[in-house]
């Protein structure tokens, strides 16, 4: 069974610089808020992003006139950065505010970056933060309402020979159970260049020998195979020849 799954929460607040304290205001759903009247305060907000793809990235904010006029959010995604300023004194820019969309690999990450913009000692605040899978950057991704075991495990595996390949290469993949499976191929961007084969399959290892297209410039791929029970990525390294 798979799911659109629900917001992913931050994980962990971890100062960097500056001397943070927790303050008398609360914010989304009357949690804490953190603050900073020092000239250099940064804040990394950390996420367990539990699957590879597309995310919209918010931060909550709690407004008020001694706040921070530049509070500066880098988004950092795997292959790029976005950087957002928001104005933590406008009362009218409260409540749920999206600084952008990144790319984010699976695992646990530094997502956003927040730090003064200007050097003044109004309050820095940081407050509650989330990730949604962006659909349409990432209509594909499916998620298993099951946990993932560790890649590691026996079931479910991925993996193709040769790697790197300049031709074609066998993709072969293990089930401990029957299932539909669905396997594609991804740049690094999380952009879908080829549905492989979709289809029903029985416990055990399968194989799917694959030539990549003329025109598949020399680089880095992810193949991703979606079951019942899981979903699983593999790199390939393709040199054109």
């Amino acid at each position: 069974m798979v799911f659109r799954p629900p917001a992913i929460f931050h994980e962990a607040l971890k100062p960097l610089s500056g001397n943070w304290q927790t303050l008398t205001t609360t914010g989304y759903k009357n949690k804490a808020l953190f603050g900073s009247i020092s000239t250099n305060a940064q804040l990394d907000y950390t996420f367990k992003i539990p699957f590879t793809a597309w995310f919209d990235v918010y931060v909550h904010q709690t407004p008020q006139t001694n706040q921070s006029k530049k509070a500066r959010f880098t988004l950092k995604g795997a292959h790029e950065q976005v950087v957002k300023e928001v104005d933590q004194t406008e009362l009218g820019v409260k409540g749920w505010q999206k600084i952008g969309t990144a790319f984010l690999e699976k695992g646990e990450h530094t997502v956003i970056r927040l730090e003064k913009g200007e050097s003044s000692e109004s309050a820095l605040v940081a407050g509650e933060a989330m990730v949604m899978i962006n659909r349409k950057k990432s209509p594909d991704v499916l998620v298993s309402t099951h946990e993932e075991k560790p890649q590691n495990s026996t079931s479910n595996t991925l993996s193709a020979f040769p790697n790197p390949t300049s031709g074609a290469t066998t993709i072969r993949f293990t089930l401990e159970k029957g299932s539909p499976v669905h396997l594609s191929v991804y740049d690094l961007t999380g952009r879908l260049l080829q549905n492989l084969f979709v289809g029903q399959f029985p416990v055990g290892t399968h194989e799917h020998l694959w030539t990549p297209k003329d025109h598949l410039p020399s680089g880095v791929y992810l193949l991703r195979l979606y079951t019942n029970q899981a979903v699983r990525q593999s790199k390939l390294v393709y040199l054109r020849p």
